[in-house]
């Protein structure tokens, strides 16, 4: 079986958006570090053949283990992908954001064409891509979102309600809700701000079971537009089990699913206080840090084909901070 990694921000999603530079420097940035650290490590746990599509001819850490596949044009793109995905001795890792529902388009085409997704189904990711639906969904199971503990007045975060990252987030004053016709709500999700850690948690699914891995606090420049920069291990015991306590949750109220997806927190003072704010159904720049941090349990437990029991993974003895473009440092803090 050979390994498969599209990463859409550098692998060729240019040309199927069309027009010039319609990537953020960030999602580059963010989408390179992902593609690379997950290849690296997919290369070096396994025996596997691994590719990965790249719109750019040269790639400065080319190795012999993982091999390009340069993608051209929109024509070249969709038809390397149905080679791929039909030939079924490959096995693909998408990486998409969520913004125009790429993610899910590219997902529902390679069931399309019956190919092996080790990354979330369609159903897990038409969900998790919106973010209003997946807030109801939390809510309804009873899961602490903005929602449930947002008081009014308050601040208030407008995001794209199928966006990614922090693309596209507004920063509303203290004052009543924003209004819908200042943010409608067929584009736009609408939460209080929620003072706390913000924290991700990544899982990797079995279909009924799960991997949990640790939690990392998340890094962001102090103004707007907020950019991300970074993570750090979460090493407050408290907040670990609390994290894991919601990420639990997660996993017992959504479709059960296969591969990576990452879940945003915010951890409060106390528990009373946590909230989860979305799930990401696909691979995070979390990956960079989980990478150094547990190596090739990660990859494992991507590439693993039966259901195992849930398991919760432990960090190694080393701190460990990255930055988005991928650099990784043993420290406890992540350096400005």
């Amino acid at each position: 079986m050979g390994i498969l990694i599209v990463e859409f921000v550098t692998g060729g999603g240019e040309w199927l958006i069309g027009g010039e530079s319609p990537f953020s420097d960030s999602l580059i940035r963010e989408g390179r570090a992902m593609r690379d650290s997950v290849a690296r490590l997919i290369a070096a746990s396994s025996d596997d053949e691994v590719h990965v599509f790249s719109a750019t001819k040269n790639r400065e850490d080319d190795t012999s283990e993982v091999k390009k596949n340069f993608v051209s044009d929109a024509s070249s793109f969709w038809s390397q992908l149905r080679r791929y995905a039909e030939a079924k001795r490959w096995a693909i890792i998408l990486i998409a954001p969520e913004f125009d529902d790429w993610l899910l388009k590219l997902t529902r085409q390679i069931e399309v064409w019956h190919g092996i997704l080790l990354t979330p189904d369609s159903t897990f990711v038409a969900l998790c891509s919106d973010k209003t639906q997946t807030c109801l969904t939390l809510a309804s199971a009873g899961l602490p979102t903005p929602e449930t503990h947002g008081a009014t007045p308050c601040s208030w975060v407008a995001k794209p309600r199928h966006g990614c990252g922090t693309e596209g987030l507004v920063l509303v004053p203290e004052g009543p809700r924003p209004t819908t016709s200042a943010f409608p709500r067929e584009n736009w999700h609408v939460e209080p701000k929620i003072d706390g850690i913000t924290a991700s948690i990544s899982v990797v699914g079995h279909g009924i079971h799960a991997t949990l891995f640790p939690p990392f606090a998340q890094h962001f420049s102090d103004s707007m537009p907020w950019t991300y920069l970074g993570g750090s291990l979460l090493e407050d015991p408290n907040r670990i089990a609390r994290a894991h306590q919601l990420a639990r949750g997660v996993i017992q109220s959504f479709p059960d699913t296969r591969g990576y997806f990452g879940i945003d927190l915010i951890l409060g003072r106390t528990e009373s206080e946590d909230v989860i704010l979305e799930v990401n159904p696909r691979i995070t720049t979390s990956w960079v840090g989980l990478a150094a941090s547990v190596g090739s349990q990660l990859a494992e437990s991507m590439l693993s084909p039966h259901a195992v029991a849930s398991t919760t993974v432990v960090p190694g003895t080393t701190p460990i901070s990255f930055w988005a473009d991928g650099r990784t440092i043993e420290a406890s803090e992540l350096p400005e």
